[in-house]
């Protein structure tokens, strides 16, 4: 039995059991599979899971290192479960011996630096297209995670009434269903992003033709975002190809991640006086405690108004 065929069996069991599989699914496929997969799973050493998440850290990429760290520990558990191996070869290896012990983020952008990292965005369409630029403004502005946006569908919005429908199905971490009511000035950036899908019925299609899904990948606007601060993809790297830190050059010296636009909208709503209840239920936090318990209302209204008021901000920078 090899790495191959125990995952397989782990990542069915991951599609019951966590909300978004497609994430692990993704590392096994880019970083482990290459690595590890055609073995067998009783030859699989400790040394050679420390040398697969060293070479993914060596890479710039500690997070995902960690990440796959954990996904070895389960899938060698999963072997033991399949009576093919004892032992669990990962089971000796601390998030040291891959990325290191992570700290929360704190990264958010100013409105002048909103105002920076946008034109330099509109500069370079080569390499940041029109789509991601589009999906970046409604990150910031609608402060929903980037995997609730790419996915959307167009059934889930209505134009005329400017309401999104955010279905609970798609939201992490058990968050319930959001009716997002969307500003003004987003609303022609919506009506471009139709005329541009061409008929699918994703915001965000797949421009290329894939088995998997079809809308785009979770990492593309993250590799466009990273080759304006210089950061060649792996193919790039591959060709030896370096690229210029155009962000820094344009004055945004402090590198962000496209997840730190979720923290933005947070906090500039903050910036704009708006209530830390309605600000929570924007970005579809629970509100925490007894009070979160007893206050079931979902502020609607307020939300509008709030991130109208971020919009008609944001509007003069895009």
């Amino acid at each position: 039995m090899t790495v191959n065929d125990v995952a397989q069996e782990w990542l069915k069991e991951r599609e019951r059991n966590i909300e978004n599989p497609e994430i692990p699914a993704r590392v096994y496929r880019r970083d482990i599979k290459s690595y590890i997969g055609e073995l067998p799973v009783e030859q699989v050493t400790s040394r050679d899971i420390y040398d697969l998440v060293q070479r993914i850290n060596d890479s710039g990429r500690p997070s995902v290192a960690n990440d796959a760290l954990d996904h070895c520990k389960h899938i060698f558990t999963q072997a033991i479960i399949l009576n093919a191996i004892e032992n669990n070869p990962a089971s000796i290896l601390k998030p040291k011996h891959a990325g290191g012990t992570e700290e929360s983020r704190t990264r958010n952008l100013e409105f002048s630096e909103i105002e920076i990292a946008l034109m330099v965005m509109r500069s370079n369409k080569d390499q940041f297209t029109r789509d991601n630029y589009i999906a970046v403004c409604l990150l910031l502005t609608l402060g929903v995670r980037k995997c609730e946006l790419i996915a959307a569908k167009w059934s889930e919005f209505n134009l005329d009434e400017q309401i999104w429908m955010l279905p609970e199905a798609r939201t992490k971490k058990k968050s319930p269903g959001l009716a997002i009511g969307l500003p003004n000035k987003i609303i022609p950036f919506l009506n471009e992003l139709k005329v541009r899908s061409c008929g699918s019925q994703y915001l965000f299609p797949a421009r290329r033709a894939s088995k998997r899904r079809e809308y785009i990948s979770d990492d593309t606007i993250n590799h466009a975002l990273n080759t304006l601060f210089g950061i060649p993809s792996s193919a790039q790297k591959k060709k030896g190809i370096e690229l210029p830190n155009l962000m820094q050059e344009a004055g945004l010296e402090e590198h962000f991640t496209v997840h730190d636009l979720r923290r933005t909208c947070r906090s500039r709503l903050s910036q704009l006086k708006v209530s830390s209840n309605v600000a929570e239920k924007c970005i579809n936090h629970k509100i925490k405690g007894v009070e979160g318990v007893y206050d079931q209302w979902g502020y609607f209204d307020e939300r509008k108004e709030a991130i109208s008021k971020l919009a008609d901000k944001l509007d003069k920078l895009w």
